[in-house]
């Protein structure tokens, strides 16, 4: 046979053997999109499910008293849901993951109030919101998404702190938050931690000063209020202290406590208002009222902004009124009696404790 005659006897052939090739790899590489896109979606499914599952329980795990049996199932719920993501997810992802899982455990039991690290439960919540954080840089990374143009090429460290940056400061302006943003249920946590933590290690986790002047009064304590409003602001924000905006202090934040329906407290013996309005006393349901009879030392104690009850009297007897000052706490209100008439309205600051009168003052 000629050339010819083997090129026109071969050409049908391999045209077949072309187009079958051609077939078996588009059906291939059909599959492996199919795959592909499988895949993606059983991702973001578990990502989804997991990081929700988180969030949940964070939630929970700030408020002031928790569900034993919520946060129980919660927890139980994202060993669960990471079950099925460590089966799809690439190794980075899973040993995050696995580490959010452990840290949200004892997240949990701490807010439950058992186990080793009962008392730790907020500086657990930060640790666990941080790996959180690594862990939704390391799912995007999985998922090809782009955090924003200018991104690309930067290192992953770079990235991830940048990010952390900005959950709560706002640099990005599409999250920016403000203190209009905040909410009562976040004062009420802060609150709580306030009580948890005593005012010095809680005024110690905000970027702000003790207010001496004005504060709010709950359960006959004062509580500074810039600490307060700033440490709501972490707390409802996820945020470290360098999150809050500025906070000028004194009408602004008069403002944002009323609009949260808080009383700011001028300890100075002014409520913060305004001038044209007439004086108001602000008093929470725990405030008690006391009745002090001063006929003889009201001016000096008085001016001196003290109150005073001796010990004993000069027999050496204690005197079960004089007692009544041990119960008198921060917060309440005392009414100066000298015969005829009310002298004065007074709020308490301090708890009792023992010391000398004034050398004017009258004894018994």
């Amino acid at each position: 046979m000629t050339f010819e005659q083997w090129l026109l006897l071969g050409v049908p052939f391999l045209t077949g053997g072309l187009a079958l090739l051609g077939s078996w790899y588009g059906s291939w590489l059909g599959r492996k999109t199919e795959h592909q896109q499988w895949l993606r979606n059983q991702k973001q499914t578990a990502y989804s499910e997991f990081l929700g599952a988180f969030d949940a329980l964070y939630l929970e795990t700030g408020l002031p008293k928790v569900d034993d049996i919520s946060v129980k199932y919660m927890v139980f719920d994202l060993v669960s849901k990471h079950g099925r993501l460590s089966v799809v997810s690439p190794d980075d992802v899973t040993q995050l993951s696995a580490r959010l899982t452990d840290e949200s455990w004892e997240m949990g039991q701490a807010a439950r109030g058992v186990g080793p690290d009962a008392g730790e439960r907020y500086p657990l919540r930060e640790r666990a919101k941080a790996t959180k954080r690594e862990l939704v840089f390391a799912v995007r990374r999985d998922l090809s998404v782009r955090s924003r143009p200018g991104l690309r090429g930067q290192g992953a460290a770079d990235q991830s702190n940048r990010i952390a940056s900005q959950q709560c400061s706002g640099m990005n302006e599409s999250m920016k938050r403000s203190w209009a943003d905040l909410e009562p249920r976040s004062i009420e946590m802060a609150i709580q931690l306030w009580h948890q933590l005593g005012s010095q290690e809680f005024i110690g986790r905000t970027r702000f000063e003790e207010s001496h002047r004005y504060v709010v009064i709950d359960q006959g304590q004062q509580i500074a209020s810039k600490p307060l409003l700033a440490m709501a602001f972490q707390l409802q924000f996820a945020c470290g202290k360098d999150g809050p905006p500025r906070l000028r202090g004194g009408e602004q934040t008069r403002t944002i406590l009323d609009g949260l329906g808080y009383d700011l407290v001028d300890t100075l013996g002014e409520i913060a208002q305004d001038k044209a309005s007439p004086v108001r006393i602000a008093i929470s349901p725990s405030t008690k009222f006391w009745w002090a009879n001063q006929s003889t030392n009201f001016e000096p104690v008085y001016d001196d902004g003290t109150l005073w009850a001796p010990l004993k009297d000069r027999r050496g007897q204690q005197v079960d009124h004089w007692r009544t000052l041990d119960s008198v706490l921060p917060g309440d209100l005392v009414f100066h009696y000298d015969s005829p008439e009310i002298r004065g309205l007074s709020r308490v600051a301090t708890k009792p404790q023992r010391a000398y009168p004034p050398a004017v003052m009258t004894m018994c």
